[in-house]
């Protein structure tokens, strides 16, 4: 049974689909509702002028058949592709099991991710075990901090923030190709609401996929599920 109203019948497939081949030891994915995994993931506290602190959870799965002693490092990069800060964590992991290996450090001087100037770095995970790597990956990473008043609302970075825009599908279909549409359709109708006067979104029942999270970084937009 569908009710049309709450699940519409889209039908086929509106997001990229990729096949990830990786070496049984490695860094998980964000795959909860099929592997019951969970990806790297960064964020900050203590945001000030001066500094921040960005702590850096990496799960690593090991997968092959004996004790594997590894090593992740986590290297902070600014827009510029400049390293601005690092840290490394070390251990044993066993046959099968997993480990979620967290790291943290202060970065001095950070540049905010706000409305207006929608400043990214990100973060670049390496696993090494006997010598080599064996798995890379990057997670994005936006420098910012928020608040809600019941009497004002929110506050990002310490700034006031009125909220305007649209509550949207994220499929975002389109007439004439639907749902099926390349990722700058994304970025083209963000902007659109961005030239509008909009700030904000809030995507209905399903979080929107990764294309389109990197359209509302880029575009410096506040989002909701």
């Amino acid at each position: 049974w569908n009710n049309p109203h709450w699940h519409p019948a889209h039908g086929g497939i509106y997001r990229n689909v990729r096949l990830h081949i990786v070496d049984p030891l490695h860094i998980s994915l964000p795959l909860t509702s099929f592997l019951d995994t969970v990806g790297p993931y960064a964020y900050t506290q203590d945001l000030s002028g001066e500094s921040v602190t960005v702590g850096i959870e990496a799960p690593v799965q090991n997968g092959r058949s004996t004790r594997q002693r590894i090593e992740v490092t986590a290297e902070v990069r600014d827009r510029e592709d400049r390293p601005v800060l690092s840290a490394t964590a070390k251990g044993d992991l066993e046959p099968g099991a997993r480990e979620t290996y967290k790291m943290a450090g202060r970065l001095r001087d950070p540049r905010p991710w706000e409305p207006g100037h929608p400043y990214m770095y990100r973060v670049v995970l390496q696993l090494r075990a006997g010598g080599r790597t064996v798995d890379t990956c990057e997670v994005p990473l936006g420098i910012r901090s928020a608040r809600w008043t019941v009497d004002q609302g929110l506050w990002i970075n310490g700034r006031h923030l009125k909220l305007r825009g649209w509550g949207q599908k994220p499929t975002d279909e389109w007439p004439g190709i639907g749902a099926a549409q390349p990722d700058w359709m994304h970025f083209y109708a963000l902007r659109l609401m961005k030239e509008a006067g909009g700030n904000f979104v809030r995507w209905g029942h399903t979080a929107g996929g990764p294309a389109q999270i990197e359209a509302l970084e880029c575009n410096a937009v506040v989002v909701a599920a």
